[in-house]
Order: C-alpha cells, then structure tokens, then sequence
C-alpha cells in the first residue's frame, strides 16, 4: 500500500510538472487578457472621432440655418419672391440640417428650432418661432432634451400662441444676449437658430445582442450604450433688414 502511494505522489508529481511546462493555450489566455482593451481602444477611437465629426457639422448647421434666415427680406407681402414665410423656411431653409449632417443626417435624429425675437422698448418679445428639419423629440437619458431655450416648447408644442411672448431665457444666456444687444438699443432683433441631434454610438448596437437593451447581458452586467441628445445655438443678428414682419403665411395670434 505503502509503495502504491508512493507511485500515486510520483505520478501527481509529473503530471504538475508537465502542466506547468505545458505552453499550449497561452496565446488564447494572452488574448482573454488583452481583448477587452483592444475592444475598448479601437471602438472608442472610432466613436469619438465620430462624435467630433457629427458635433462639428452639428455647430455648422447651427450657424447656417441662422445665416440663411437673416438674409431673408422681411415679409411684406403674401407670395413675394425673398420673403420669409413658412414655406420658404420648409422649402430652402431646413433641408440644409440634413445636407450639412450628411451622412449622419436622419430625420428621425434631429430637429430644429427657428426663432425671431424683437427688442421693443426695451424689452424682448417672441416675433415668430417655426420647428423642422427633422421628427426628433423628447428626451435622453441625461435630461437633455429637444426643447426651445427660448421660451421652453419642444416643437410639437410651437404654434401661432407663441407670438407676442416674453422669453424665459436662463440668467447665463440672458446675460450673453444682452452682450450683443445693449441696453440702450430700444429696437432691433434677432434670430435663435436651435438644432438637435440624437447621437447613437455604433457600439450600441453590436452589443445589443450580448445584453437587451436597459436588460442584464453576460455575467449579470448590462451592456446597453445609452444615446444622448446635442444641441447647438446660434444667435444672429440679421443682416438685411429686421425681419420682424409677421408674413401672411406665418401663423398669426
């Protein structure tokens, strides 16, 4: 008996010493090892690439739209060629959100809001305020959400009631409009070009099938990529004329 646990103890004794020599499997380990940093490298440099390209059109747009606008005639009459109008700002004015935001462009990703605020005696008010560009609304995961700074309405909510308002800018963008706009000025306007985008990452998606989304994947960890809503905001001052006419085709109060 003695010398059978002898042999056994031997026999353990090489087969811990060939496993410990043993070199298969060693890349595949490396590899568990270094996968997730690789993952993590190479997707977040696509995404934040991507990220920098789509905030980047997405602060062109902005001014775009607003420069477009301000080089609009005031409206005076119904009909009249270089007039501002309701059709003119669905006609020429947003698609430009979704020929700027090529390839990224989708309509059910982005938004925008136009509005023309007058100055009066020293006080602003709510000229006129359209929505297009796009069917995105609501909110994010972050609160960040499709909504006017303005005067706080998401576009499904914009209509002719708007005209004739106060604005309710907050105190930081109240304080930068009144840097342009002086106090002194007791007339003028201007225009609040607001354009929205809902980014997706791409990882979003490939890993929608490891874990549902806002579900739990592998391992008890969920691995839904939340999108989050951008926004950027111009403010222009226009160049020819005021365009604080009310155009026939505008809703009226």
């Amino acid at each position: 008996m003695n010398r059978s646990r002898r042999e056994d103890g031997k026999n353990r004794g090489r087969h811990l010493t060939r496993l410990i020599a043993c070199t298969r499997g060693v890349a595949l380990i490396e590899f568990a090892i270094v996968f997730p940093f690789f993952f993590l490298m190479l997707f977040g440099g696509i995404e934040i690439t991507r990220l920098i390209l789509i905030q980047q059109k997405l602060e062109k747009a902005g001014y775009v739209l607003a420069d477009i606008v301000t080089q609009y005639a005031p409206a005076t009459a119904a009909g009249a060629a270089g007039e501002i109008s309701v059709a003119e700002m669905n006609r020429n004015v947003f698609p430009q959100l979704s020929r700027i935001m090529n390839p990224y462009a989708r309509a059910a990703q982005q938004a925008a809001i136009m509005t023309s605020v007058e100055k009066l005696n020293g006080r602003l008010f709510i000229r006129w305020q359209i929505a297009g560009g796009g069917s995105l609304s609501g909110c994010d995961g972050q609160n960040n959400c499709v909504r006017s700074i303005v005067n706080d309405r998401a576009p499904a909510s914009i209509n002719a009631s708007v005209a004739g308002q106060t604005p309710s800018f907050p105190a930081a963008e109240a304080a930068l409009i009144a840097g342009f706009v002086p106090t002194a000025v007791n007339s003028g306007n201007f225009v609040v070009s607001e354009v929205f985008y809902r980014y997706q990452p791409i990882v979003q998606s490939l890993l929608r099938g490891v874990g549902a989304a806002g579900g739990q994947g592998f391992g008890g960890f969920s691995f839904f990529v939340p999108s989050r809503i951008y926004v950027k905001r111009t403010y222009f001052i226009p160049r020819n004329g005021a365009l604080l006419a009310l155009p026939p085709t505008f809703p009226v109060p």
